[in-house]
């Protein structure tokens, strides 16, 4: 999950806030921790959409105009995801 999006999806959202928890506080390992269940599930539900409708997500979202800058940060040392 340290990747980042070229559209800014259910997914690059909850990286967002991933990324403004990155500290070592109870609560932000927990919110940690229920981001990432959050993105299982929305992984989930986009595969059982595609089932339904290859495109049907075509011009849903918005492009990501910090992709670079994103995938940078999330694949640096340090950066914490789930735990």
């Amino acid at each position: 999950m340290n990747l980042s999006s070229t559209k800014i999806t259910i997914c690059e959202v909850l990286r967002r806030i991933n990324d403004r928890n990155q500290g070592n506080s109870g609560k932000e390992v927990e919110i940690r921790k229920l981001i990432f269940q959050a993105v299982e599930m929305a992984k989930r539900m986009q595969y059982k959409l595609l089932e339904y409708k290859k495109d049907y997500d075509k011009d849903w979202w918005k492009k990501n105009p910090d992709y670079e800058k994103d995938l940078k940060r999330r694949s640096e040392n340090g950066y914490k995801w789930g735990k």
